[in-house]
C-alpha cells in the first residue's frame, strides 16, 4: 500500500500552504484560498474562499491553472485563474487577492458561465471561529446602510442569526476590532455548528430567494470582501514551535458508552472475534420490519454485547412490533425511534409506539431524535419529556472535506451535545452514527448518479487512515468533555467501517486482506480499555496541531495523543508523570500493531521533556501519577 493512503487516505500528495503576513496579521494560503488570519495567538477569520454548489449542495471542485504569488515581509499579492468543470457545469474564476501592510485584506473573484446550470450557491463564503465569539456583539450594516448590533449565538441557533450583510464589525478578542465590506451580493450568516462545523459562514446568495437557480451561458458574476483589522495588534509566539501540554487533574469524567453500528454485511468468524476482541459497550442494530427482527437480533446476539436498536417504525404497527421484540428483552438497553429522511421524530410517532415498548420492554431506555443532522433537531425539536434521551448524527465534513476542516470541527462536538442537553430539558445525549462523510444527503433535491469504478459518496478513502484514528480520538474527548452519554462509531467492516470487507472490496492499489484492521480499530480499542477511567481535561496549546486526553487509574496516568498535521511535531510532555512509557504509531510501523494489535503498549522509556510524533502518528504515554 502507498504509505499516503495510510497515513491520510490519498495517494496524491498534500496541497502545500504558504505563510504570509498583511502587516501584523498572518495567514495562510493553500488551494486559492486563505485561512487562519490571526494576530498572534487570536484567529480573527478562519477562513475566505469560494464555491460553487450544485443543485445537490455538492461542491463541484475547482483547478488552478494559472497562479503567481509574490510576497514580501509585510504583504503580499496573489492572482490565479481557476475552472471548474463536472457534468454540465463549465464555469471560470480570474481571482485576486492582496494583502497590505496596514492589516488590510482584499479578495476578489471575476466568474464566467461557459455553460448552462443550476446551482445552489456561487461566490463567496467568510468562516468565523466560534469560541471567542459566544455572546460578543457584532455591528451589521444593511444593504439600505441601515446599522444594527446582533449577539454571536452561545447555543447553537437553528436559524440565521443576521440577514441582509453589507458590512460587519466586532471585536474579536480584547482591544482588537476587524470589519469585512462585501461587495456583488447580498449576504447572510447561519450557525454552521448545525452541521458539526465549528464555524459561522457568512455567505450569498439568501436562502429565502430559493433554490436551485438557473446559471446561463454567458452569465457573469463580480465580488469583492475588503477586511480590515485594527487595534492593539502586538500577538505572541509560541515556544517555537513546540506544542505544550496540560492536564487539569482535579476534574474527572467519565467516557460515553461507546457501541458500533452492524454492518449491512454479514461478518465471518474471524471479524466477529475482532469484535468481540474491541468489546463494545454495545452493538447498534437498525430494524426497519420484522424480517430485520427475526434476521439482525440473533446475529447481533453472537456478539456477546448488549443491544441498542435503532427502530424506523413506519410500516409497523406498535403493538406487533413490541411483542416481536419482546423475546430479546434480557439483551435490549436501549431503543431510538426514528423516522426516515431528512426530519426529527415527532409527538405523534412517540405517542404511537411509546407505550407498548415500555410495556414489553421495561428495562430499555426509550429516546428519540433524528437520523440527520442536529440542525433537523434544532429547527424542530423532537418533544423529550416522554424520553429518556435525544439522538442525532454527525459527520465532520458537511461543508468541506479537506483535513483541516475536519480537524478544525473536532471541537463543534462539544457546541452539538450542549445544545442537544438543552432542547432535551437536561435529559440524555446520545450522538451517533458518528462517521467520517454523511451516509445519506438529507438536503438533496434530485438523485446523483453514480459514477463507474468509484467509490460511493458516503466512502472516504481515509476510514482505513492514520488520520482516522487521531480524528476518531479527539471526536471521542469534546464528546466526553460535553458529557455525552452515548456515543456510536463507524461500522464494523467494510468501506465505513474498522476492517476490511470482502463484499465492499477498496481500488486494487490500496492493497488490503480480507480481514485487515484498520487503524482506527486501534484507536477504539484503547479509549475501550479506558472505559473504567477517570478522564481528566487535556489542554494544548496547539489543539489543530496535536491533541488528545488524559486517563488515570489505580494510579496510573495514560495519555493518548494525535498529530493532526503533515509534519513532525515536538512535542512538551506535561509534567508529573514518574517513569514514564512510550508508544509512537506512525506509517512506518503501523503494519506491525495492524497485524498484532495486542502489541501496542507502550515499551520504551520516554527520554526528556519533550518527543517528536510523525505525520499524522499517534501516541501512548504511561507513567505513575
Amino acid at each position: 500500500m502507498d504509505k499516503r493512503i495510510l497515513t491520510y487516505g490519498a495517494s496524491s500528495p498534500l496541497p502545500e500552504a504558504i505563510h504570509l503576513r498583511a502587516g501584523r496579521l498572518t495567514l495562510l494560503y493553500e488551494s486559492g484560498f486563505i485561512r487562519y488570519i490571526s494576530n498572534g495567538e487570536h484567529e480573527i477569520v478562519r477562513m475566505i474562499n469560494h464555491y460553487l454548489r450544485d443543485h445537490n449542495w455538492s461542491t463541484i471542485p475547482m483547478l488552478i491553472e494559472s497562479e503567481q504569488v509574490s510576497t514580501t515581509e509585510d504583504s503580499f499579492r496573489i492572482a490565479y485563474v481557476a475552472t471548474i468543470r463536472h457534468n454540465n457545469i463549465d464555469f471560470s474564476w480570474k481571482c485576486s487577492i492582496v494583502g497590505h501592510a496596514d492589516e488590510t485584506i482584499s479578495f476578489t473573484i471575476e466568474g464566467k458561465a461557459h455553460s448552462e446550470f443550476k446551482r445552489n450557491r456561487l461566490g463567496f463564503t467568510v468562516l468565523l471561529p466560534t469560541e471567542a465569539l459566544r455572546g460578543q456583539t457584532c455591528r451589521v450594516t444593511h444593504p439600505d446602510n441601515v446599522t444594527n448590533e446582533f449577539l454571536f449565538p452561545d447555543a447553537i441557533s437553528p436559524h440565521q442569526p443576521f440577514l441582509d450583510i453589507q458590512s460587519m464589525a466586532w471585536s474579536p478578542a480584547s482591544g482588537i476590532q476587524a470589519a469585512i465590506t462585501f461587495s456583488g451580493d447580498i449576504f447572510e450568516m447561519e450557525d454552521q455548528r448545525n452541521w458539526m462545523d465549528a464555524s459561522h459562514k457568512v455567505y450569498c446568495t439568501p436562502l429565502e430567494l430559493g433554490f436551485p437557480k438557473t446559471v446561463k451561458e454567458g452569465d457573469q458574476i463580480s465580488q469583492s470582501i475588503h477586511l480590515k483589522v485594527f487595534g492593539d495588534l502586538h500577538g505572541t509566539a509560541g515556544e517555537n514551535g513546540i506544542v505544550s501540554l496540560s492536564i487539569d487533574t482535579f476534574k474527572g469524567m467519565k467516557l460515553p458508552k461507546l457501541g458500533i453500528p452492524m454492518s449491512e454485511s454479514s461478518l465471518t468468524e474471524a471479524q466477529q472475534e475482532l469484535i468481540k476482541a474491541l468489546s463494545p459497550d454495545f452493538v447498534s442494530v437498525q430494524i426497519r420490519n420484522l424480517k430485520d427482527i427475526e434476521q439482525r437480533i440473533p446475529i447481533a446476539l453472537k456478539l456477546g454485547r448488549p443491544l441498542e436498536l435503532a427502530l424506523f417504525p413506519s410500516s409497523l404497527q406498535a403493538e406487533e412490533l413490541a411483542l416481536a421484540l419482546k423475546p430479546y428483552s434480557p439483551s435490549i438497553i436501549r431503543i431510538i425511534l426514528l423516522v426516515e429522511g431528512k426530519r426529527a421524530a415527532g409527538q405523534e410517532l412517540i405517542d404511537s409506539f411509546l407505550p407498548s415498548l415500555r410495556k414489553h420492554l421495561p428495562k430499555a431506555s426509550i429516546g428519540s431524535g433524528t437520523d440527520a443532522f442536529f440542525t433537523e433537531l434544532n429547527r424542530n425539536p423532537t418533544p423529550a419529556a416522554k424520553l429518556d434521551f435525544l439522538s442525532f448524527s454527525v459527520n465532520p465534513q458537511t461543508h468541506a472535506s479537506d483535513l483541516r476542516t475536519m480537524t478544525e470541527n473536532l471541537v463543534a462536538h462539544r457546541d452539538v451535545v450542549e445544545s442537544c442537553r438543552i432542547l432535551s430539558g437536561g435529559r440524555q445525549v446520545r450522538v451517533g452514527p458518528i462517521t467520517l462523510k454523511m451516509r445519506w444527503n438529507p438536503d438533496a433535491t434530485s438523485a446523483k448518479a453514480i459514477d463507474p469504478g468509484q467509490l460511493p459518496d458516503n466512502v472516504d478513502a481515509r476510514q482505513l487512515s492514520l488520520f482516522a484514528a487521531g480524528w476518531t480520538l479527539g471526536s471521542l474527548k469534546y464528546l466526553t468533555e460535553a458529557g455525552a452519554d452515548m456515543a456510536t462509531y463507524y461500522e464494523m467492516a467494510g468501506w465505513r467501517g474498522l476492517m476490511a470487507h470482502t463484499g465492499e472490496p477498496w481500488p486494487e492499489t490500496f492493497k488490503i486482506s480480507n480481514v485487515q484492521i484498520y487503524p482506527v480499530y486501534l484507536m477504539l480499542g484503547l479509549l475501550l480499555s479506558q472505559r473504567d477511567s477517570t478522564v481528566h481535561s487535556l489542554t494544548s496549546s496547539n489543539p489543530l496541531q496535536v491533541d488528545g486526553m488524559a486517563f488515570s487509574a489505580a494510579g496510573k496516568m495514560t495519555l493518548l495523543l494525535a498529530n493532526y498535521t503533515r509534519d513532525a511535531l515536538v512535542v512538551r510532555a506535561p509534567g508529573g508523570l514518574q517513569t514514564p512509557r512510550i508508544r509512537i504509531v506512525h506509517s512506518d510501523n503501523v503494519n506491525t500493531f495492524l497485524n498484532q494489535h495486542n502489541t501496542l503498549h507502550p515499551s520504551e522509556m520516554l527520554q526528556g521533556a519533550t518527543f517528536s510524533i510523525p505525520s499524522f502518528g499517534f501516541v501512548i504515554i504511561e507513567g505513575v501519577e
